[in-house]
């Protein structure tokens, strides 16, 4: 299989984010009232400013999962992210856990107009990476990133080291971070 580039989801693929997520989310309900947010009564940006700052708190714990930092270093291709998550959770996630300098490319949320698993924020890594889609493979730990991923015309591979991974129909499941080098060596792993 001949791949020119990865890119990568974040949360849930190579940081464990669900805790710090669901306490910078709190700290913004805390904040503001739920109702008022989802009608509009409060502005966005409010509600963010609260989210981002709680996230920059607690980034301090995060990490990326194991086997992760060692993979980003051995890759042969070009890295990049495609994430749900806004430019700035995304740097301040990359940036607490080291990861930041391993990534060519960065796409969050607020570079497209369509979230996952609509494929357009993976179209877009592509085009910054300069590379066709069917040269990519896509690691998720959910199925709407394996839904972007076909959609894409990307490889679709489920990262199942993920506590939570949803990666039904993935072309490859794997099961540890380091076996995502097998696909250069010409060893697939399991199919889902």
């Amino acid at each position: 299989m001949q791949l020119d580039a990865v890119v990568f989801d974040l949360d849930g693929t190579l940081v464990d984010t669900r805790r710090a997520n669901a306490q910078a989310h709190g700290a913004s309900f805390e904040a503001f009232d739920l109702v008022d947010q989802l009608t509009g009564r409060v502005p966005r940006e409010a509600a963010a400013q609260v989210y981002h700052r709680r996230l920059a708190e607690l980034a301090s714990s995060l990490r990326p999962f194991e086997g992760v930092p060692e993979l980003l270093e051995h890759l042969p291709v070009p890295a990049a992210v495609v994430t749900g998550a806004t430019r700035e959770a995304a740097e301040i996630v990359l940036g607490a856990t080291g990861l930041r300098g391993c990534f060519a490319v960065v796409v969050s949320a607020d570079d497209v107009r369509r979230p996952k698993p609509d494929p357009e924020g993976l179209r877009l890594a592509c085009a910054r990476l300069d590379v066709a889609p069917e040269l990519v493979a896509y690691v998720g730990d959910l199925t709407g990133d394996v839904a972007a991923a076909r959609a894409c015309g990307a490889v679709a591979v489920g990262a199942a080291w993920a506590v939570h991974a949803a990666v039904a129909g993935a072309d490859a499941v794997l099961r540890r971070p380091e076996e995502l080098l097998d696909l250069f060596a010409g060893r697939g792993p399991e199919k889902s």
